[in-house]
């Protein structure tokens, strides 16, 4: 099976909807590359078991978080419950763009959360600004409705007032 590349990987971590798996995952990966990079000749470093609480909670929920260690050349390795990622031969170039990737990944993502914040902010403007326009509709309704009625009534007092002044009226 072939390798996929970083970009490919970090394209698809990209598509985490939820900033908590994404940010878990991109995290630990970080983690993880760092370690390496830091102890290269340590296997325990280089072994992630996948039936470990950091990987089954943290990367494996993650889209493209197994897809990125393939990417930085880790290898399927054992079964049941010793299948892990294994890698057998750090490339240190290999593993410092993963590094840089993940970097700029999570700023990728911030910048595409703070747009769609911005989005969700411009809508409910819009939104609010179409409520107080309906607002502002109905209280000239209710102001037009309001002063028909007090027209409506000044003129019964006024006919009131003139039956009551005129002599010939004798009710």
């Amino acid at each position: 099976m072939s390798r996929p590349s970083v970009g490919e990987a970090v394209e698809i971590l990209l598509k985490n909807e939820a900033s908590g798996v994404f940010r878990e995952a991109t995290e630990t990966l970080f983690k993880v590359v760092q370690n390496v990079l830091q102890h290269p000749e340590d296997e325990s470093f280089r072994r992630l078991k996948r039936s470990t609480k950091a990987f089954s909670t943290k990367i494996a929920p993650a889209k493209g978080g197994v897809r990125f260690l393939r990417a930085v050349g880790f290898d399927e390795a054992g079964e049941g419950e010793e299948a892990a990622l294994q890698l057998a031969q750090p490339d240190v170039k290999l593993l410092e763009e993963g590094k840089a990737a993940l970097k700029a990944c999570v700023k990728a993502y911030a910048r595409m959360a703070e747009e769609a914040r911005r989005l969700e902010n411009e809508a409910a403007a819009e939104k609010l600004k179409m409520l107080r326009d309906v607002s502002k509709t109905n209280q000239k309704e209710e102001d037009a409705q309001e002063k028909a009625r007090q027209q409506a009534l000044l003129k019964r007092d006024r006919e009131d007032y003139a039956r009551q002044r005129d002599a010939n009226n004798l009710c």
